[in-house]
């Protein structure tokens, strides 16, 4: 269990040492449950902000959690195959189940949007503005963090690393507007 601690304690003080670490000794499960965890917290802490402020509906916190967990889990995975992959055009190696432990350890930080937004709802008499800009902050950090992780993961230099994590912003519209003119093409050549 202390293990566990340190090395949860260990990737925000010093990311880059206990990637290197996480490569020796890769934990994806840990990770996991750090993930699902940190989702769940962030929901948790949603369902106190949006319950202490009576302009805002309050949804059921199983159906928050498990709404944001799916969504989360989704775009993380599917964000991390393609960053494997672009980096693989890099010829840079990387494993991706550290790929995969490193990400999922970058929520971290949601551990604590629900102390923070506890506060807030009991002293705040606009709590869902403090808790937004708290959630700014931190996902600025998850970010960060991820930038740390991939950089690290892939060996990778700074340029290459933002190349990599914006390359979905280009690389997937225009392949849908390829597809949906390769489909055009195919059902006027039908007609």
């Amino acid at each position: 269990m202390e293990k566990y601690i340190s090395l949860t304690l260990d990737f925000i003080l010093s990311p880059k040492n206990t990637i290197e670490k996480l490569k020796q000794n890769n934990l994806p499960g840990f990770a996991l449950f750090i993930f699902i965890l940190a989702v769940f917290t962030q929901a948790l802490a949603n369902q106190v902000v949006l319950s202490a402020d009576s302009s805002h509906s309050v949804p059921l916190l199983y159906i928050n959690f498990l709404f944001w967990l799916a969504v989360l889990l989704s775009i993380f995975v599917l964000y991390l195959a393609w960053i494997h992959f672009v980096s693989s055009m890099f010829h840079k190696e990387g494993n991706i189940k550290t790929a995969i432990t490193a990400g999922a350890l970058c929520f971290i930080p949601l551990f604590l949007a629900f102390p923070f937004s506890s506060i807030f709802a009991a002293f705040s008499p606009s709590p869902v503005e403090w808790y937004s800009g708290l959630m700014s902050i931190i996902g600025l950090w998850i970010l960060i963090l991820f930038f740390i992780s991939i950089k690290n993961t892939y060996s990778l230099s700074g340029s290459q690393t933002i190349t990599i994590l914006i390359s979905p912003i280009v690389f997937i519209p225009v392949f849908l507007v390829i597809s949906i003119l390769g489909i055009m093409i195919l059902v006027m050549s039908f007609s």
